[in-house]
């Protein structure tokens, strides 16, 4: 894998999220990858002589080196976009505007980055998977923000939320390709767990827990209660709590805080949780050690 031997290191060119009215750019072939939401209104996007419609709250990612024929919206539509590299190179400050774009690379070939395929061996599509697409559009908006009106501290920290996003999408793909061989319902139950574990702060559901099982969610219930003994909804909620508690136990972090990262809607949700469970509320448990 590539990406263990370069100098990962992502850095946001361009960002913005306003809004547009009807617009359009054509011919460019850009050296550095370019991840875009849709948040209202729509895209039509042309990727190497292939069209797609980008419809309101999806993403897509054109990656270094492709040609965008046409990019635009025909009613307007407000987008955020982060124009980025994921390998360092020393040339970077060299950066043309995205105005100067053209379908030769031209004297910007020196600043190509590499693919997903070449740094991870993935494959990933220009539109992004509609399993992902939720937690892309929340994290691209804060990405934005941080990097459009927080300061250099800011733009830091988009830049490692950045990461993170892309390896998500990488960890994505990488998933869906083991998915394509064959294998035992105990393996697949197993990487769906493993999957549902990494993703808890994403939102994971029981439709996801059976999707990425290669499950119907009706087929699911009822293999998931013969090989585990309780129902796919009663173990996503045990993970959460079990995740909640390690948290509690090693950080400081607010109980609201807490509830976020596994996934849970606010305090009160955890609270109840834990009084379920453990017959008191998260604080006490924690006081309680």
């Amino acid at each position: 894998m590539r990406a263990l031997e370069s100098a990962l290191c992502p850095w946001i060119h361009d960002a913005g999220n306003c809004g547009r009215g009807p617009w359009q750019a054509l011919h460019r072939r850009m050296p550095h990858y370019m991840l875009v939401v849709s948040y209202e209104g729509s895209e039509q996007v042309t990727v190497e002589g292939q069209a797609y419609e980008i419809p309101s709250g999806s993403a897509y990612l054109i990656q270094p080196g492709m040609l965008v024929e046409h990019l635009g919206s025909k009613t307007g539509n407000r987008p955020a976009y982060v124009h980025f590299d994921l390998v360092f190179n020393a040339r970077r400050t060299e950066y043309e505007s995205t105005s100067d774009f053209a379908t030769d690379l031209g004297p910007r070939s020196c600043l190509l980055q590499p693919t997903l395929r070449e740094l991870f061996n993935v494959e990933l599509p220009v539109c992004i998977p509609e399993q992902a697409e939720r937690a892309v559009a929340r994290q691209v908006d804060g990405i934005v923000e941080d990097w459009l009106h927080a300061g250099e501290l800011g733009q830091l920290r988009a830049n490692a939320s950045l990461l993170f996003t892309i390896l998500d999408l990488v960890q994505l793909a990488t998933h869906t390709v083991s998915q394509q061989q064959p294998l035992g319902v105990e393996e697949r139950l197993r990487r769906a767990e493993t999957l549902a574990r990494a993703s808890l702060d994403k939102g994971f559901t029981s439709e996801d827990f059976a999707r990425h099982a290669g499950f119907s969610r009706t087929h699911f219930s009822r293999i998931y209660r013969n090989f585990r003994g309780q129902s796919p909804g009663e173990a996503l909620r045990d993970m959460r709590l079990s995740e909640a508690e390690r948290v509690l136990r090693e950080t400081r972090l607010s109980v609201a805080e807490v509830a976020r990262l596994v996934g849970l809607p606010d305090a009160s949700a955890l609270a109840r949780a834990f009084r379920l469970r453990h017959g008191q509320s998260p604080s006490e448990w924690r006081s309680r050690g």
